[in-house]
């Protein structure tokens, strides 16, 4: 569920807080699910029209945008659509926006890593326990500073072995 006028009135609260750059966690788009009754709640129906509404909507924001591509951006490549790459081609049509891979993505800023995460996976009873099962997994070479998490539509901010931890 998706309302232009929340991610306006984010973007406006970026800009007056001086924000430096956007980072986007996956489901950019609504992507074509074979969910029965799915398309009936879609804004958008198809490749171009989805594409064609985000590349509008993300080019509000004025300065660098980071992106990973979800579960619904790969609908699209799951359904047989060779390479129909929705969250790349929306990155190409946007200055400043950069496509990080899918469903997982690292930025280093001044030493300090975060990585994007979208996941496949289901939902757990404890908000913190998909995440902190993803932070036991890494290794110590490979754990980030920060984690930002998608796909399970839940909010939520822990430390987790030293990883600042955001569900988002």
């Amino acid at each position: 569920y998706f309302v232009p006028s929340w991610l306006s009135q984010a973007y406006q609260e970026f800009a007056k807080a001086d924000v430096d750059y956007v980072m986007h966690v996956g489901d950019v788009s609504e992507g074509m699910s074979n969910r029965a009754g799915h398309i009936y709640e879609l804004d958008h129906i198809g490749f171009d029209q989805q594409k064609d509404e985000a590349i509008s909507q993300l080019s509000q924001w004025d300065g660098p945008q980071y992106f990973i591509d979800g579960n619904h951006d790969r609908w699209f490549v799951k359904a047989g659509n060779a390479g129909a790459l929705i969250v790349k081609d929306i990155c190409e049509a946007i200055p400043d926006a950069t496509f990080l891979g899918h469903d997982e993505g690292n930025i280093t800023i001044n030493g300090c890593v975060v990585k994007l995460w979208h996941g496949e996976d289901g939902s757990s009873y404890a908000t913190s326990y998909r995440i902190q099962k993803l932070v036991e997994a890494f290794s110590p070479g490979e754990k980030p500073n920060v984690l930002l998490a998608g796909h399970v539509h839940k909010q939520g901010y822990w430390m987790e072995r030293a990883v600042h931890c955001v569900s988002a």
